[in-house]
């Protein structure tokens, strides 16, 4: 599991109140030790989910507040190292559409630039102060596959971990 054990409401996003709900029990994705960790299964944001010019704070409170397709707010996480290796490995051998382009944060803070990535030599770049882009992902594994019943409605997701 690379979520932190300990939750964490993002202070910044605790006090937005809708429809009498808070976020009280987000887990990110640990920053230290899960770099080649690969969560059992997970989806990925879509093109639309895509956040571009970011600090790494602003990454981590926009996947925490992120819904998409009857999946809500307070589940998404930013990607471990090994996870995004893994997409883009799919993504070049042809199994998924090319999904990273750029500069894209992963949960360790640094950043991989897809055209400096190399399967053989992936070489991240450190940068936890510079603004990059973040595509979340949305940890089937753990939530299960159930949708919220209006995916149009902006709903936290949070729960207590089980």
């Amino acid at each position: 599991d690379p979520r932190t054990s300990i939750p964490n409401s993002l202070t910044n996003l605790s006090k937005y109140d809708h429809y009498n709900k808070q976020l009280s029990y987000y887990y990110p994705t640990r920053e230290k030790d899960v770099e080649q960790v690969i969560a059992p299964a997970f989806k990925i944001a879509s093109s639309w989910g895509i956040t571009y010019d970011l600090g790494y704070d602003m990454a981590q409170k926009r996947c925490a507040s992120y819904q998409e397709n009857g999946y809500p707010a307070g589940r998404w996480r930013i990607p471990t190292e090994a996870e995004i290796e893994y997409i883009i490995t799919l993504s070049d051998r042809g199994v998924i559409p090319p999904l990273f382009s750029g500069d894209y944060f992963a949960s360790s803070g640094r950043y991989y630039n897809n055209e400096d990535f190399y399967p053989q030599n992936p070489g991240p770049n450190f940068s936890p102060s510079g603004e990059h882009s973040v595509r979340c992902v949305y940890d089937v594994w753990y939530w299960g596959n159930d949708k919220i019943d209006e995916p149009n409605r902006f709903t936290w997701g949070d729960a207590p971990m089980q």
